[in-house]
């Protein structure tokens, strides 16, 4: 990386590092960044980039990841970054599963953690863009989305405002090229 998280930014911040939000694998944690002094800030919901092949939650403390991070926390807002299962670990659309499993863990955990769950947000760039956009398109709807097993399904998933960086529209193409592409 060509910039890391700066000493500075993070003494403004309280960080919840390694934090699991799913008992099926590993992968499925996040990590929490609040502004200091700011009571019950909104959340911003970050997934990472990566082409579901590489990536995980710690992208957020890297290069205009970090950057973003900074401006976010300067302007009280928290952010969690998520980290889901890769298309190396587990077939479509289990990585989107994780996304809105992560919404519910967090909605349902902001009082230990001391972010407003009426103000959420998602967001991510290239895959992680994908997969804020359906979360927030699915919302509470019944979708494949949902993780059947989510100890918090009954929670709400809705969010109120969508961030995608370069997010792809459609995965389809990318699940049927098996040749051309690892998303399956």
């Amino acid at each position: 990386p060509k910039y890391k998280l700066a000493a500075k930014s993070i003494a403004k911040m309280k960080i919840f590092e390694n934090v699991t939000y799913g008992n099926k694998f590993p992968s499925q944690r996040l990590d929490i960044y609040l502004p200091k002094g700011v009571t019950k800030p909104p959340l911003l919901i970050w997934s990472h980039g990566g082409g579901f092949v590489i990536g995980d939650e710690d992208f957020m403390k890297y290069d205009e990841s970090a950057k973003l991070l900074e401006v976010l926390i300067k302007n009280g807002v928290a952010v969690a970054s998520v980290n889901y299962r890769l298309a190396t670990e587990v077939p479509y659309p289990k990585t989107g599963q994780d996304v809105k499993t992560a919404i519910r863990y967090l909605r349902v955990n902001a009082a230990k953690y001391g972010f407003n769950p009426k103000k959420f947000a998602v967001g991510g760039d290239s895959a992680g863009g994908y997969l804020a956009l359906m979360a927030a398109m699915t919302g509470n709807q019944k979708s494949l989305f949902d993780d059947p097993a989510d100890p918090n399904l009954k929670t709400s998933a809705s969010v109120s405002a969508v961030f995608d960086l370069f997010g792809n529209m459609n995965v389809l193409p990318l699940i049927y090229d098996e040749k051309k592409q690892r998303c399956n």
